[in-house]
């Protein structure tokens, strides 16, 4: 910043006035701002947002940062970008990026992928922002403010309404809003945000960002150590890139090192523990206070003191509140020499005594805990913002081993004991069981569960050889210049297949580089999201059938290109920054089947394009501002082979109907979604007599009328994201048609929607989606009078549960789509209620575990079964998940690997499932069947055999005093008795309880005299 200042009692402020420059910047959803000069990531740090802004600091000028002086961890921190309109706002706890702001739309412009809606002059309304984000759920009205807000995932738009209530419905559908206003007094977008999560107030600060892990390192927790009821140091917690040798062939794996910092140590202490600071502050600074440790109320030191401190904060954000945990680290960090020297902090040593080992108390702090803004600036390889440089003497803690709670153990223990070398043997013979413990117990990342890597094969890839191909995919983010040509130069010769394809979320970064022209074999060549500036003329690969070059920054085109690719059949320039395409570009392209030139900037295209091309069969201009003239200039030369045509996004709006297509004899896909189209153009569709599919999604149709598709031989249809209702379909929509899919999500059916709306389409349907349309549960009525039915997509609806019977139709599923819904858990009988179910996704839930019969007896028997985006609990039950994941490795990319992470335990936290072994935190028993881990279900048992034990204990004294009371009836019976209890002639046992064996001579002692008459006899007859 070029200045700072003061401004009130309660806000910081620091700006740069200059002049306004109108940028252009993309929206993603729930992810980021960004253009080709900047991107801010929601969950990026503070200080590497300030450093983007000074490395920019020519475009990106008047800029305010903002915080609070009184109260500086109750609100955000903010940024806020005057010139064009933008406020980031930072977590003042986590000092990240919560929430992205765009408060002014008049000096910006705005696009969501390749289409523009939102510049200066032409500022967004609701039209428009429903027409390029596609329909959603119903608004929310502010009456107060007559705000109108409409609300995506990851994003949110607010309309200023000026109108008073009645133009709006606030009970129209589920108790939200519903605007009603004409095309002529649209409300326009005053505002908008991206955050992370469902609704801005619900907004949560995602995880850091992998593109951030280039070598630096992240603070994820920190934690003040106590002995004695007296703070004795600060525990840290840090998350880096690991060292490339331990990296498996496809993913960069994240340390943790957690360094300890006494109360005591030496400034060359600290520096070792946590690298170079980003700044020295010295006590005379005027933006920092240095306060003593036995001063209250932030009383300031003496100003003849040669006291500093270490910023970890980048450039000087810090915070005066004295009771942080910064401020605890500053105020002990003073010049040794310093005559109060003996007023810090020291570590004190701990020694095992008797064999017993102190236990040290650790309390996490709140002002400072959680993933704060500390950041150190000695990377392992090149640093993630500017800073100062490294001193010569620090050194960043090297990786630590696989067991890295022993070696975290290991290390608290060396911190305390020292300097005395014995105490430290004494703490480490005494704690050798938990080390051993830790080792065995806690579970550790490998690259076990992936298949060994070719050792010929580049790090960065994975190489699969076969009869008749050699296939090298290299799925790792963040490549540079020099990681691709050291992959061109590891490759096999005779490779077939080389793909280059970030994950998800990141980014390459590299040139063109003409090694690759040593691959004379190479028939398919993939480089997506790569930030390409430019192909070569000197390419040369003679058998290249397939090229995919998409998401680059590639901004033109020219003959020498293409000219050493005879055998080219499909190529993918989708997404670059193309303005123009000249007429005799593809003239060597003689065999060029299908080219996609969507997500560009064209406004024209030659209608003698494809003049040396008479195969062409597939165009995509999706994204593009082409005039329909044009378009049909184009279709014109190719009619006789063209059997797909992309126009979706185009801005087409009623010159649809202006489409020729009366030559296009064997036209068999259609894409016109996303054109604000009000009513469905039948007259041109019926030009196309061989037209198959048909999308239509992203439009405003309310209504599908009699004989919509007449004249066609439409077999799929995509009605998605439009404003279809209850009673939008008539019993002969679907007439003249054999539809085998339908796509009818994200519409407004809700619970209404009965399967007989479809009339014609009933008999024949096979495919359905019904995403998004606020279902609640598996009801009959959704399909059935489907008899056909097979594939099922119940996708972003409101389903918590699966129930223990579904109706009768659902058993003949063969795919089911139970993505982004509420489910927890799945029934045991789920095998007996979709018996042949062959593809399952059940992505973006809130799994944790699944029991291990359902996996191995049925999930495992699937073709492709998707379950990224859970939390899945990688404490116990894991292993069988991950048998079922290399089943299927071959399709890591479409089932989304490097999306299906460990939620528990911490240390496994946003790491791969399939990367985790030693695992014995398992049940052996019941328990590992519902996810139960060994020492829950340890403790199950105990309490069942106390169970048992108390009630065996009640029983036998239950028992014991019953006989008790019998003996006692006998005993009571015998006294009273005058007579005998059996008869005389009677041998051998008696039947009476206290019977005898008769002798066999007659006793000598007479019977006794008969009862008085009158008295009731006790003797007992037995005849």
């Amino acid at each position: 910043m070029d200045s700072f200042r003061l401004d009130g009692d309660d806000m910081a402020t620091a700006s740069a006035m200059a002049t306004t420059t109108i940028q252009e910047f993309e929206v993603v959803p729930e992810t980021a701002l960004r253009n080709e000069q900047v991107e801010f990531l929601l969950g990026m740090q503070l200080n590497q947002a300030i450093a983007v802004l000074t490395n920019n600091a020519r475009t990106m000028k008047n800029i305010e940062l903002s915080y609070s002086k009184k109260e500086p961890l109750s609100r955000d921190i903010t940024i806020t970008l005057k010139n064009d309109g933008v406020r980031l706002h930072f977590c003042s706890k986590k000092q990240r990026l919560r929430l992205i702001e765009i408060y002014d739309l008049h000096n910006i412009a705005l696009r969501f992928g390749s289409s523009v809606f939102s510049k200066p002059g032409a500022e967004a309304n609701y039209n428009t922002v429903e027409s390029t984000f596609g329909a959603t759920h119903p608004g929310v009205y502010d009456e107060k403010q007559k705000l109108f807000m409409l609300s995506w995932r990851g994003v949110a738009f607010w309309f200023a309404t000026g109108q008073d209530s009645s133009t709006v419905q606030s009970t129209y559908c589920h108790g939200l809003g519903s605007l009603h206003f004409s095309n002529a007094s649209m409300p326009p977008l005053t505002r908008m945000t991206i955050f992370n999560g469902d609704t801005p107030s619900t907004a949560i600060v995602p995880h850091i960002p992998p593109q951030t892990f280039v070598g630096g390192a992240n603070l994820h927790h920190l934690e003040a150590i106590r002995q004695n009821n007296t703070v004795t140091g600060l525990k840290f917690t840090f998350y880096a890139e690991t060292p490339a040798t331990t990296r498996s062939a496809n993913d960069f794996a994240i340390g943790k090192f957690e360094p300890i910092v006494c109360f005591g140590d030496s400034q060359e202490s600290v520096m070792s523990a946590l690298g170079a600071p980003s700044k020295v502050y010295y006590k005379s600074d005027e933006r920092m206070l240095i306060q003593r440790s036995d001063r209250q109320g932030g009383e300031s030191m003496s100003e003849n003191r040669p006291d500093f401190f270490f910023n970890y904060f980048t450039l000087g954000v810090g915070r005066e509140r004295q009771k942080t945990l910064n401020d605890r680290k500053q105020q002990n960090t003073s010049k040794h020499g310093d005559r109060r020297v003996g007023d810090r902090f020291r570590c004190k040593s701990v020694t095992a005594k008797n064999g017993e080992l102190k236990k040290l108390q650790k309390v996490e702090e709140g002002s400072g805990g959680g993933e704060a803004g500390l950041r150190t600036f000695l990377p392992l390889r090149d640093p993630i913002s500017p800073a100062a440089p490294p001193s010569p003497h620090a050194s960043f803690p090297p990786a630590p081993p696989p067991s890295a709670p022993a070696a975290a153990t290991a290390e608290l223990a060396a911190r305390y004991s020292q300097p005395r070398i014995s105490a430290a043997m004494s703490l480490l013979y005494a704690t050798w069981p938990l080390f051993v413990a830790a080792l065995v117990a806690s579970p550790q990342l490998t690259s076990s569960a992936i298949p060994s890597r070719n050792p010929s094969c580049p790090l960065e890839c994975e190489c699969e050889r076969s009869e008749a191909r050699v296939v090298v995919i290299c799925q790792r983010g963040g490549l540079n210049d020099s990681n691709y040509v050291n992959i061109l130069h590891a490759v096999p010769d005779d490779t077939t297949h080389l793909e280059i394809r970030p994950p998800h979320g990141q980014r390459n970064s590299f040139h063109w580089n003409d090694n690759v022209n040593r691959l004379v074999e190479l028939q398919s060549l993939t480089l997506v999201d790569c930030q390409i500036p430019s192909m070569s003329a000197m390419l040369r690969l003679p058998n290249l059938v397939h090229m995919d070059l998409s998401r680059n920054r590639i901004d033109r085109l020219t003959l020498s290109f293409f000219s050493h690719l005879p055998r080219l059949q499909h190529l993918d320039l989708s997404f670059n920054t193309l303005n123009v395409v000249p007429s005799s570009v593809f003239t060597y392209l003689r065999e060029l089947k299908s080219l996609s030139l969507s997500g560009n900037r064209l406004t024209d295209i030659p209608p003698s394009l494809f003049s040396r091309s008479a195969s062409i069969r597939s165009l995509e201009f999706d994204g593009n501002l082409l005039p329909v003239a044009k378009i049909n200039a184009l279709v014109t030369t190719v009619a006789d082979s063209l059997e797909r045509l992309e126009l979706n996004n185009c801005y087409l709006n009623d010159s649809v109907k202006e489409l020729k297509l009366e030559k296009t004899r064997h036209l068999k896909q259609l894409g016109i979604a996303q054109n604000s189209l009000h009513s469905i153009p039948t007259e041109v569709l019926r030009k196309a007599p061989s037209l198959e599919t048909l999308n239509l999604a992203g439009n405003a149709i309310a209504t599908v009328p009699p004989c919509a598709f007449c004249g066609t031989s439409l077999t799929r249809l995509s009605l998605a994201h439009n404003r279809l209702e209850k009673d939008s379909l008539g019993p002969e929509s679907f007439a003249q048609t054999r539809l085998t899919s339908l796509d009818l999500s994200f519409n407004l059916f809700g619970l209404s929607f009965d399967s007989i709306q479809l009339g014609h389409a009933q008999p024949t349907l096979q495919t359905l989606h019904l995403s998004g349309n606020g279902l609640l549960k598996f009801d009959e009525s959704h399909i059935h009078t489907l008899e056909s039915i097979e594939s099922l997509h119940f996708a972003a609806n409101e389903i918590d549960y699966i129930p223990a019977a579904l109706p009768t139709r659902y058993s003949q599923l063969k795919f089911l789509n139970l993505s982004g819904n509420l489910l927890d858990s799945l029934p045991d009988n789920l095998p007996t209620l979709l018996p042949l179910l062959e593809n399952f996704d059940l992505s973006h839930n809130h799994l944790s575990a699944l029991p291990i019969s359902l996996v191995n007896s049925w999930l495992s028997q699937m073709e492709l079964v998707y379950l990224h985006e859970n939390p899945w609990d990688c404490r116990c039950a894991i292993q069988h998940l991950q048998h079922q994941m290399r089943q299927r490795y071959r399709y890591r990319i479409e089932l989304a690997y490097d999306r299906t992470l460990c939620a528990e335990p911490e240390l496994l936290k946003g790491q791969p499932v399939r990367r985790v072994e030693n695992i014995n935190d398992c049940a052996v028993l019941f328990g590992a069947r519902y996810g139960i881990t060994q020492s829950s279900e340890v403790a199950i048992l105990l309490l069942l055999l106390l169970a048992v034990f108390l009630f065996v204990s009640l029983v036998t004294i239950t028992l014991y005093y019953g006989r008790t009371n019998r003996y006692k009836g006998s005993y009571v019976t015998r006294e009273l008795s005058r007579t005998k209890l059996s008869p005389t002639s009677t041998y051998g046992y008696s039947p009476s309880p206290s019977s005898v064996i008769e002798p066999l001579t007659p006793s000598p002692i007479p019977p006794p005299p008969p009862p008085p008459n009158g008295a009731v006899s006790m003797y007992s007859s037995y005849d």
